[in-house]
C-alpha cells in the first residue's frame, strides 16, 4: 500500500517504522529537516521537507497514487485540512488523523475522514471495559464462586470466527458480555459476528468453561480477573 504520513509528532518515526516493517511504500511529508534527513537514510523513503499545507506538496509526494494518506499534526485544523485536500483534491481512498481534542471527533466524520486516533478517547473506552469487567467480577464473586469472568481472542483457528452469536449455541450458563474490536465497546446482540482479533468478554460457570473455551479461542485461556 502507498501511504503518506504528514506532521510532526513524537511517534513519527515509530509509525514509519511499523508501517515498513508491514512492506508499505511510504512518503514523509515534515517540516523539521533533521529528522526528514534521518528517517530517510534510516528506511530508505523519499521525504519532504515542508512546512506548509498544498496542492503542490501534495503533488510532489505523489498524492494521486496514494492508497492512505495519515496526518499527525499536533493541531487539528492542520490534520483535517491535510485529510480534506487528500479526499476532495486527490482522491485518496484512506484518510487517517490524529484527533487531539475528542471534541472535534464528529466533526471529522461528518466531513468524510475514515479514521480517528484519539488518545483520550481510546483511553477513555479502555477504562469503560476494565470497569464492566471489574463490575460483573464484584458481583459473581458475591453471589457464586461457581462463575467466572474471562477474557477470550478470536484466532483464526476458534470456532466462532465469522459466526453470530446466536449460531453459537452456547450453553445457558454463559453470557457474553462484550466485545472489544477496534478500540470500541459492541454490547453484543443475536446478530453480533465476531472476526478475528475480537476480544470476548463472558461470564462462564465453572462446569462449562472448557467447552466455551473451545469456541472462542484455541489457546489456552486468557483471564482478565481471577
Amino acid at each position: 500500500m502507498n501511504v503518506i504520513l504528514f506532521g510532526e509528532n513524537k511517534c513519527t518515526e515509530y509509525f514509519v517504522k511499523i508501517l515498513k516493517d508491514e512492506g508499505h511504500e511510504i512518503t514523509l511529508v515534515n517540516s523539521n529537516y533533521d529528522l526528514c534527513r534521518k528517517i530517510a537514510d534510516k528506511y530508505e523513503i523519499p521525504a519532504i521537507c515542508e512546512s506548509d499545507i498544498n496542492e503542490f506538496v501534495f503533488k510532489n509526494a505523489n498524492a494521486h497514487k496514494a492508497d492512505l494518506v495519515i496526518s499527525l499534526y499536533e493541531n487539528d485544523a492542520d490534520n483535517l485540512v491535510v485529510c480534506e485536500i487528500s479526499k476532495k483534491t486527490f482522491h485518496v481512498k484512506s484518510t487517517y488523523a490524529v484527533v487531539n481534542n475528542p471534541d472535534n471527533i464528529d466533526v471529522f466524520y461528518s466531513l468524510g475522514i475514515d479514521k480517528c486516533i484519539s488518545t483520550p478517547t481510546i483511553l477513555k473506552q479502555m477504562i469503560n471495559q476494565d470497569s464492566i469487567a471489574y463490575g460483573i467480577d464484584k458481583y459473581f464473586n458475591a453471589k457464586s464462586k461457581n462463575y467466572f469472568v474471562r477474557e477470550f481472542q478470536v484466532t483464526n483457528k476458534s470456532e466462532c470466527k465469522n459466526k453470530k452469536l446466536w449460531e453459537l449455541n452456547l450453553p445457558e450458563c454463559c453470557n457474553v458480555v462484550s466485545v472489544f474490536r477496534n478500540n470500541e465497546i459492541i454490547i453484543p446482540q443475536g446478530s453480533t459476528q465476531f472476526i478475528l482479533g475480537d476480544k470476548v468478554l463472558v461470564t462462564v460457570s465453572a462446569q462449562v468453561i472448557n467447552q466455551v473455551q473451545k469456541m472462542f479461542t484455541d489457546k489456552d485461556m486468557q483471564a482478565i480477573i481471577v
